[in-house]
């Protein structure tokens, strides 16, 4: 629901797109991330990053996250 919601504000205030970065070994937080539509773009000993398109064609998008 908290994450529904910050999706929307986010979409409301025209956001492109959204990042998320998840520290190693918080495996909760991921499943949330990927239940929620985002992308994992980059796994290192420093953790993950994700990405989620909101008003960027879907085609841009995955060409610059190599999607």
């Amino acid at each position: 629901m908290a994450m529904e919601m910050t999706m929307e504000r986010l979409y409301q205030l025209e956001f492109n797109i959204v990042s998320a970065y998840v520290k190693p070994n918080n495996v909760g937080s991921e499943r949330v991330l990927e239940k929620c539509g985002f992308d994992l773009v980059r796994d290192d000993i420093f953790g993950k990053t994700y990405v989620k398109a909101l008003k960027i064609d879907l085609h841009d998008y995955r060409d610059a996250f190599g999607l």
